[in-house]
């Protein structure tokens, strides 16, 4: 396999992942209704599932990246985030109170918080800096596509699969983005870009 297949593969394994963080963000808003009524709990309670998620997103992933970054790989750490995705995805599956969703939403932040920013300082340090924005940008790709099409995914396997057969097909989605990131993520402790002639320095994590 070519460098060049090796960085797309990467790059789109990448945007796999961070489609499933946007997808699993927004989930609620596609499960709703049948979710409050099949719990019996009141609408305006969906909400707050949406808030835990984005807030502790919003905490976590700085807080994991000063603390975390340096001691752990990018590949382990975007592993260790998936592994705890998929497991708060079935949480959110089988749960059967409102506390106990609260609970899987915000784990499923907390493994987000370390694939997203993982995601994108992998993406930039393993290309030339010519490539870094076309690298970016197709990372990035995957959660644009699940802001503007997450929502109607999620609403139409809800209403093939039920609510909690969507978050369990959102699973089975993460767990083959860990399955791919296993494969093809880059596991050494130190990723270097390939750099152009004359500079010999690297990013590292």
């Amino acid at each position: 396999m070519t460098t060049e297949k090796q960085r797309l593969l990467v790059a789109w394994t990448l945007a796999l992942g961070m489609f499933i963080i946007g997808t699993t963000s927004l989930s609620i808003l596609g499960v709703g209704p049948a979710l409050t009524r099949d719990l019996e709990i009141a609408p305006g309670a969906a909400g707050w599932l949406v808030t835990a998620f984005a807030a502790t997103f919003a905490i976590a992933a700085p807080a994991a990246q000063f603390t975390l970054r340096r001691k752990l790989t990018p590949c382990t750490l975007i592993v260790s985030g998936t592994v705890i995705l998929v497991a708060s995805l079935i949480w959110t599956a089988v749960a059967t109170d409102f506390l106990s969703l609260l609970i899987a939403r915000i784990l499923s932040a907390l493994g987000g918080a370390l694939i997203a920013p993982t995601s994108s300082a992998l993406a930039i340090a393993s290309v030339p800096d010519e490539r870094r924005g076309a690298t970016l940008a197709t990372v990035f790709a995957g959660f644009t596509l699940a802001t503007v099409g997450g929502v109607p995914i999620v609403t139409w396997l809800t209403l093939l699969l039920d609510w909690r057969g969507a978050m369990a097909a959102i699973a089975c989605a993460a767990v083959l983005f860990l399955v791919l990131a296993v494969v093809f993520l880059p596991k050494e402790t130190n990723t270097t870009p390939i750099s152009k002639p004359g500079n010999s320095q690297g990013l590292s994590f």
